[in-house]
């Protein structure tokens, strides 16, 4: 439940009540990858194909960062118990009369469940958590899934953003920072001697200033990467923002504002809101006024919302 909590944080929630909270496809993708039911692009979207026999679920997936056309927990579950009839059928446990014990035993042997517990022992889990747990992600939900939208490309039935893109973002953002040489002081003893010799000049060296280049970026989010290493799924995007503003080279002036590590990362939301401030909102047309496919979609709720509340969209 709570790796279905942590998905469900990343966007904002269209139904109040706590039984119809949903995840995105994205966040149900990272969910399979992290937990070993998946370790291929293709593997997925194979696995996936049997999610079609689960009422509200279209095959292949499209979409995948519209929270609409996303899983609520009921479904969640189902998903996990289909794609592992799924793989008994594709086994030697086809015919064995506990197949489906030992395969869903199986999907689960080697994963780390407790993502609370990885939190504490991995200080990027714990940082994406403390977001989460504050709404970080939901709150810049629009500008991230709108840039991720535009920078990424469809891979099989699911979107992924290059690192170079990413890396590429950076730099568009002005978020990358170029060094510029310091001339290092001159000592009393180099003003005493004149500091007119050729061996004083040489001795002279430039000390170098901060810096933060494309391959300090690639060596930063190195460790997330989608089911290629070079590639980003929407969660992956995420982290690798976490990773970014982790070992960011910030100045002592601005260390002294930002009295969490939330503010860091916020830092990198104001220089991607003012690059990408025309995607967001063209984002959020899209959310908020949705036509063509966009209205296809029917969120499936468990319980009923009440009728005079703002939030109730299962009429």
């Amino acid at each position: 439940m709570d790796n279905f909590r942590f998905y469900a944080s990343i966007q904002e929630q269209k139904f109040r009540k706590p039984e119809n909270t949903m995840i995105t496809l994205q966040g149900f993708i990272h969910f399979m990858k992290m937990m070993g039911i998946a370790h291929s692009r293709d593997e997925a979207s194979n696995i996936a194909d049997c999610m079609h026999e689960i009422d509200g679920v279209t095959i292949p997936f499209t979409d995948t960062l519209n929270i609409f056309n996303g899983l609520n927990y009921a479904q969640f579950l189902e998903a996990i118990l289909r794609i592992a009839y799924f793989k008994k059928d594709n086994s030697d446990q086809a015919g064995n009369h506990d197949g489906f014990k030992n395969v869903l035993e199986q999907m689960f042997a080697d994963a780390d469940l407790d993502i609370i517990k990885r939190g504490k022992s991995d200080e990027t889990v714990g940082n994406m958590l403390e977001l989460s747990g504050h709404g970080f992600f939901e709150d810049n939900f629009d500008l991230l899934a709108a840039v991720f939208n535009e920078k990424s490309i469809l891979k099989n039935d699911h979107l992924e953003m290059s690192k170079a893109d990413f890396v590429g973002m950076l730099k568009e953002a002005d978020i990358l920072i170029k060094p510029k040489a310091v001339k290092a002081e001159e000592t009393k003893d180099d003003k005493k001697k004149g500091g007119d010799k050729k061996g004083d000049e040489e001795k002279k060296v430039e000390a170098p200033s901060r810096k933060f280049e494309e391959m300090d970026a690639h060596e930063a989010i190195g460790p997330c990467f989608a089911f290629d290493d070079d590639q980003l799924a929407f969660v992956d995007f995420l982290e690798a923002l976490v990773r970014l503003a982790m070992v960011y080279p910030f100045t002592e002036e601005e260390l002294a504002d930002m009295v969490s590590f939330e503010m860091r990362v916020m830092y990198f939301m104001g220089k991607l809101e003012s690059k990408y401030k025309n995607l967001k909102d063209a984002w959020v047309r899209k959310m908020l006024h949705p036509t063509g496919d966009d209205l296809k979609y029917q969120p499936r709720v468990v319980v009923d919302e009440d009728d005079d509340d703002d939030f109730d969209m299962d009429n």
